[in-house]
């Protein structure tokens, strides 16, 4: 029992003096930690990286107003390789830097393509089989024959399908079986009679063109002329070399001015509804990443990425990135985008044990991202 009883107190005075020794550690930790003084601030020129002072001041370089670093760290650029850029107003003016807003706009796309005057044969012949087939339908149905029925239905189903590939609606089908004098122009007509264009539309366009548009036609051996039409049809096929799907029209040229096989420049605008919107020449495009430079409160540019949708008329959709009413700059990205790589260059060779994965990527040594004319 008196060797338990030993145990127990030379335990309990154990523990009393491992924890007053640990209590003294923290009290003494606290009190030197009251005792340290405070960091210094140091002061840093926004557009020379290279310029610290351990006071406010004015940049030797520049003459623009220091700033506390911790300041200036905080604004993180959000793209790989870009940092922020603070010019003086004077350099903004010199390099000619020009704003402008991130806003709800009515965008349109304009859809240019090369075209033709020509006859088409190919579409007369499917309709005058198309009406062929009417008659022989309705011929059969009056024949007590049950395999001429069969053979007729089956002959008006594959003239449709024709003229389906042709690109012609159901609809249309139906109205060409009635009028034979909107085949005029299909064949050599007689001067002042309809011709018809044939435009051929990239892919990409395609989504953005449907019958029924308005279509301008204009022609170099003709300054100052120009004809409206409609979309008449697409056909549903593309070809496969060259990515195109042929678009045709017909338009009245009651002077007959346009020959078969003269050369016509063709035009849509196609409305794509109200989008949040820049002006296409704030977006710097290096091929696998799109970004613009805001305007902050303070007049630094700030590189932000963005993801663009459709573009338009002089404008590039905005998906994600940038909020309405935030202001970017639309001209002198060229040098805006040089000096935030330059910059960026600078900070992380001032950063130690900046990991070599991080770097700037190699197109700032290389070919420069194109601004979007």
């Amino acid at each position: 029992m008196k060797i338990k009883k030993i145990f127990f107190l030379g335990s309990a005075f154990f523990l009393i003096g491992v924890s007053a020794v640990y209590f003294k550690r923290i009290n003494s930790g606290e009190a030197a930690a009251e005792k340290r003084p405070p960091q210094k601030t140091l002061y840093q020129c926004p557009m020379h990286p290279q310029i610290i002072r351990d006071r406010p001041g004015q940049c030797p370089i520049c003459g623009m107003d220091l700033r506390p670093m911790d300041k200036i760290k905080e604004k993180t650029d959000g793209v790989l390789g870009r940092a922020p850029v603070a010019l003086s107003p004077q350099r903004l003016q010199l390099i000619g830097v020009t704003y402008g807003k991130a806003k709800i706009r009515s965008l349109t796309r304009r859809i240019q393509a090369p075209g033709r005057i020509a006859y088409d044969p190919q579409l007369y012949e499917a309709l005058e089989e198309y009406r062929q087939a009417l008659k022989a339908l309705n011929s059969a149905q009056g024949s007590p024959q049950g395999s001429d029925l069969s053979w007729a239905r089956s002959m008006k189903k594959a003239t449709i399908l024709k003229l389906k590939l042709l690109g012609l609606s159901p609809a249309q089908v139906s109205a060409w079986a009635k009028d034979p004098s909107l085949d005029q122009g299909l064949l050599l007509g007689k001067r002042g009679q309809a011709v018809w264009v044939y435009a051929d539309i990239y892919e990409y366009d395609l989504p953005f063109v449907r019958p029924g548009m308005s279509l301008q036609v204009k022609s170099e051996t003709l300054p100052g002329k120009s004809w409206m039409t409609k979309v008449l049809s697409i056909d549903p096929v593309i070809n496969p070399k060259t990515r195109t799907a042929r678009l045709r029209a017909r338009l009245d040229d009651v002077l007959g001015l346009l020959k078969p096989g003269t050369y016509v420049d063709v035009a849509i605008d196609s409305p794509l509804g109200n989008h949040l919107s820049v002006p296409e020449s704030a977006v710097l495009d290096t091929g696998d990443r799109q970004y613009v430079f805001i305007v902050k409160e303070d007049g630094t540019l700030k590189p932000q990425a963005v993801e663009l949708g459709n573009k338009a008329e002089g404008y590039d959709e905005i998906l994600s990135g940038l909020n309405p009413g935030e202001t970017v700059s639309t001209s002198a990205n060229f040098l805006i985008d040089a000096e935030s790589q330059f910059q960026s260059a600078i900070e992380s060779f001032a950063k130690p044990g900046q990991d070599s994965k991080n770097a700037a990527p190699s197109d700032s040594m290389g070919s420069m991202p194109g601004m979007k004319m």
